[in-house]
């Protein structure tokens, strides 16, 4: 079977590699999948870059979410079928041909979800309820997002709306503006474009804007802050344009503004069993509901990670396939 290694930390295209290895032997409590789908997650290239918060001890396999098909289970697994599709997160090692994860970290799949959607299914819908719970936001209130039409950024948008949040998403492509209107986001603006913080203000009219959400970092994190109130609170939880945060003293200053990170696999580990199935129950719920989505780049097989790393794609996440290893 096919696994993704990296030997060194580096330019994800650069450093990655299909290699053979044997099938694996299970131990008690575990689950071998075979592999349908892996999305590219930024987390997983910030990891292999030697980027992210934790760095792996090397040689390291690659990818933390996948849908897999139950191929065998270990010793006191009861709940689960060959052949059933279940979700995985948290699973290190998904980009494979099958990985092994604990059976009670799987969540079965029921027909009306596709492929695709299973495949990135936990992930990013969980951290944008974690991130949305802890920023404290409540129904009729407004809040800002920035790179509204990215993945975190939509499951964000339909999450809040699902709660009667009034969200204000940016973006930079006219494009995405339609795109986010046709999803239903209240307020969609070009950031490209000039003026947009005081079209934003126009349009509040008076109403308070004391959330923010902000995954780009730079000055966009100071440009969202000039547009917000008095005590209001901006959660970073990304840096997609790798620059430091810039920020106005004086709108920190004076409008007494809070300015605070959000780490998601910190928030996770301290997560309990009741907010867990609460999560899940909410994710599912939008999952089946009619015309929900979670767009697709581009698929690839395991074979041309390369290129699914290193070519650029329009919106989506871009997946990546296995194959059956006991075809």
């Amino acid at each position: 079977m096919r696994i993704a290694v990296h030997e060194s930390l580096g330019q994800p295209e650069q450093v990655m590699s299909i290699q053979e290895t044997s099938r694996p032997t299970l131990k008690a409590g575990e689950v071998l999948l075979q592999m349908v789908l892996s999305p590219i997650h930024n987390h997983d290239l910030m990891q292999i870059s030697g980027t992210y918060g934790t760095k792996p001890t090397l040689p390291a396999r690659a990818g933390t979410e996948a849908l897999g098909r139950v191929l065998e289970v270990g010793e006191g697994v009861k709940d689960l079928q060959i052949g059933q599709r279940v979700a995985a997160s948290g699973a290190f090692g998904t980009w494979a041909d099958a990985f092994v994860a604990p059976a009670d970290q799987l969540l079965p799949i029921p027909d009306g979800i596709s492929d695709e959607l299973a495949a990135q299914l936990l992930v990013m819908p969980a951290s944008a309820t974690v991130v949305l719970d802890d920023l404290g936001v409540k129904s009729g209130q407004w809040m800002v997002l920035s790179a509204a039409a990215g993945a975190v950024g939509k499951n964000l948008a339909l999450l809040a709306a699902s709660r009667q949040i009034r969200v204000i998403g940016l973006v930079n492509r006219d494009s995405q503006v339609k795109e986010l209107r046709a999803l239903g986001v209240d307020l969609v603006e070009n950031t490209e474009k000039d003026g947009w913080q005081q079209r934003i203000k126009t349009a509040l009219n008076g109403e308070a804007l004391l959330y923010g959400l902000d995954s780009v970092a730079g000055e966009l994190t100071g440009e969202m802050l000039s547009v917000m109130n008095d005590n209001a609170t901006v959660v970073v939880f990304g840096a997609l344009s790798n620059h430091p945060l810039r920020i106005d003293f004086q709108d920190v200053i004076f409008k007494q503004a809070t300015v605070r990170g959000f780490w998601g696999l910190r928030k996770f580990a301290a997560l309990n069993n009741e907010y867990k199935l609460r999560m899940i129950s909410e994710i599912m719920t939008m999952a089946l509901r009619d015309g929900f989505s979670l767009p697709v780049a581009a698929i690839y097989d395991l074979d041309d990670i390369e290129q699914a790393i290193g070519t650029k794609h329009g919106p989506g996440k871009v997946l990546l396939r296995g194959k059956n290893i006991e075809a």
